[in-house]
């Protein structure tokens, strides 16, 4: 379970990679997004680094918080209204991408 969840953390880190250099390119954005984002960022990294070895309940723990991140994230992107729409929709796709994750977990 933990290499699948690793895989999939490195896929979503990938796309959040991607969305950075997004975030960097708009003049528009706001330092609260930045400041979600670099977190959501620290976060994912931090979790995908820590899951090996992880039992089943620590990995969940780990998704559930990234997931947190990434609602804070999407929060402040949908606030900032004077951000390109890529912008918006490169974090909203990172918050699916990890919720997706989560739900597969179970509760």
């Amino acid at each position: 379970m933990a290499a699948s969840i690793t895989t999939r953390l490195s896929d979503i880190e990938e796309q959040i990679d991607g969305a950075a250099e997004q975030l960097e390119s708009d003049p528009a954005i706001s330092p609260a997004l930045k400041a979600v984002f670099d977190e959501l960022h620290r976060k994912t990294r931090e979790a995908r680094d820590s899951l090996k070895g992880a039992d089943e309940d620590k990995i969940r723990e780990h998704v559930i918080e990234v997931e947190q991140a990434a609602d804070s994230a999407k929060c402040a992107a949908e606030a900032d209204q004077k951000i390109s729409s890529a912008t918006r929709d490169a974090v909203i796709e990172i918050h699916d991408a990890l919720c997706e994750l989560k739900s597969e977990l179970g509760d």
